[in-house]
């Protein structure tokens, strides 16, 4: 996101070699968010757990979370 670099595991699967790679994406802030581009990562299954360090706090958390819309400050 905005060129930031977030170190990512699959807190499942710690200790599994590297052997494939994802784009990890998802409602974020915007819609062309990414947390992550071409990393390699143990490979991901349904149900995995990734952890996303350093991450921060994000500004645009209200947006993250579903609210109606009257609830997201100014939007509409």
């Amino acid at each position: 996101m905005y060129g930031s670099y977030h170190h990512i595991l699959v807190a499942n699967r710690l200790g599994a070699p590297n052997e494939q790679v994802y784009d990890v994406v998802g409602p974020i802030c915007e819609s062309g968010d990414a947390l992550a581009k071409d990393r390699l990562l143990p490979k991901v299954e349904e149900g995995d757990l990734l952890a996303v360090l350093n991450a921060g706090l994000m500004v645009c958390y209200e947006f993250t979370i579903q609210l109606p819309a009257e609830s997201c400050g100014g939007i509409g």
